[in-house]
């Protein structure tokens, strides 16, 4: 994609010998300024990491292991600020990259919220849980030897009292739909976008989304349900953000599925 550049005078598009060779604004595919694929990916695991090791560096000092078992297991207060510093980490570190490329929100589908918004939301998520329900269900009979019963480790092993359940809906219905739509369908599917053709970008950005749901390094087996799970989901999010060029949409749907989740985890005890 070339640049425009104002001309001082002659004819349109042309610039005159006297004019600044710099661009009053880069585009995305602007190698110096814009967001590649490259470098869109490579942000993006940079992102996911650094936000985790911050996090856990901050809350170092408030760790302690007691009986084999660290502190974090036992704290829903230790676990919603873990949670909460990665999440501000990541958005902080998206943003940041935006400004450092020259790019504005806008490009990553950061804009105002609109009416029709929660419409698409709803309409994605009428898509999304009919594919995910029969994709697990062809699963159990492709891919038999998978744990389907397996549970997902969210952190929150012992949550009591009112105050405590407002924590861990804060954790997991509004701060992962912000941050991971920020992250996954704003700066690392953008940036696929700026080279590569929709169906390829949407499947590369769903494949590292459910890889970083499969719990590497949690000493459990290998979560393949969640992988399968949120790989649907971020193929309808993707799309979501394709035609709505907006973040909003996505967030809503991926807020109401963590929503339906807490209600069947915490709400129904």
């Amino acid at each position: 994609m070339r640049l425009r550049r104002a001309g001082t005078g002659g004819e349109p598009g042309k610039v005159d010998a006297g004019a600044s060779a710099a661009p009053a604004v880069a585009t995305a595919n602007d190698p110096r300024y814009g967001l590649t694929p490259l470098i869109a990916v490579a942000a993006t695991i940079a992102i996911f990491f650094v936000s985790q090791i911050v996090a856990g560096l901050i809350m170092l000092p408030f760790i302690h292991q007691q009986d084999g078992a660290s502190t974090l297991d036992g704290s829903t207060t230790a676990q919603f600020f873990v949670v909460l510093i990665v999440e501000v980490v990541a958005v902080s570190l998206v943003l940041w990259l935006l400004k450092a490329r020259k790019l504005k929100p806008s490009f990553i589908g950061l804009v105002k919220p609109k009416l029709m918004d929660t419409v698409y939301a709803l309409a994605g998520f009428a898509v999304y849980f009919p594919v995910y329900q029969a994709v697990y269900f062809l699963s159990q009979f492709l891919l038999p030897n998978i744990n389907y019963n397996q549970k997902q480790d969210l952190g929150f092993n012992s949550v009591a009292g009112s105050n405590q359940m407002v924590l861990v809906f804060i954790s997991l219905v509004i701060l992962p739909p912000i941050a991971e739509e920020i992250m996954m369908r704003g700066l690392l599917f953008s940036g696929l976008r700026t080279r590569l053709k929709l169906l390829p970008a949407m499947v590369i950005t769903s494949a590292l989304f459910a890889v970083a749901h499969l719990e590497f390094g949690s000493g459990n087996a290998l979560l393949w349900t969640a992988a399968m799970d949120t790989f649907i989901l971020s193929l309808v999010l993707c799309f979501l953000r394709e035609k709505t060029h907006s973040l909003i949409p996505g967030m809503i749907l991926h807020g109401l599925k963590n929503c339906i989740a807490f209600v069947y985890l915490y709400g129904m005890r």
